[in-house]
């Protein structure tokens, strides 16, 4: 026997009924240089009702780790060139930075900016719902995402008459695979309306 289509529709429907909005974990907000090399910034904020805190790391050192989990609405400005820096499980939070040797990491958020002010080699995003990443240095970032969801890019172009503009350009999310030349998977890009 076959899968009955509308039968297995009303079980997804049911299901998602049943499901609550995600919200990041809470527990004691932290905001501390753990060691020589780790900061750590965890549970800041106070959800998207109230006024967005801001958390300053004024002095960095390229050797600083930054470790940001479980915020809910919050603006987090990093004024210095640092080691790596990991957004886990945060909602609603702006991060703004100037340089940073490794990657910069999202995973499991929703509704997260990243301003790169200076150079970044690369963001890394999984299991992200909303992640716009704006440009304002360097354009050589690579972008790397992985069950992502409206991940927008912006940067800053020049045209013919020399006039500054921002574009906003969104990251491919659908993808065509086929079995190609020497039993190879073979993947492009889906577009609509080039």
């Amino acid at each position: 026997s076959g899968i009955n289509a509308e039968d297995d529709m009303k079980k997804r429907k049911a299901a998602r009924k049943g499901t609550k909005q995600w919200a990041p974990k809470t527990g004691t907000p932290k905001f501390a240089l753990e060691g020589d090399k780790r900061w750590v910034i965890e549970y800041q904020g106070q959800g998207e009702d109230a006024d967005r805190q801001m958390i300053e790391i004024a002095e960095p050192q390229m050797r600083h780790m930054i470790f940001i989990s479980g915020c809910n609405n919050a603006y987090i400005k990093i004024n210095g060139k640092v080691n790596s820096i990991q957004i886990i499980e945060c909602l609603n939070v702006q991060v703004q930075l100037s340089d940073t040797v490794g990657p910069v990491e999202v995973t499991g958020s929703e509704k997260i900016e990243v301003l790169i002010t200076g150079i970044c080699p690369s963001v890394i995003a999984g299991k992200v719902n909303g992640l716009t990443i704006h440009l304002a240095g360097s354009l050589e970032t690579e972008l790397v995402t992985s069950c992502t969801t409206g991940v927008n890019v912006t940067y800053p172009v020049v045209d013919a008459d020399g006039d500054k503009d921002t574009v906003e350009v969104a990251v491919s999310e659908q993808f065509m695979s086929k079995v190609g030349k020497k039993n190879k998977i073979v993947s492009t890009v889906v577009t609509h309306g080039e």
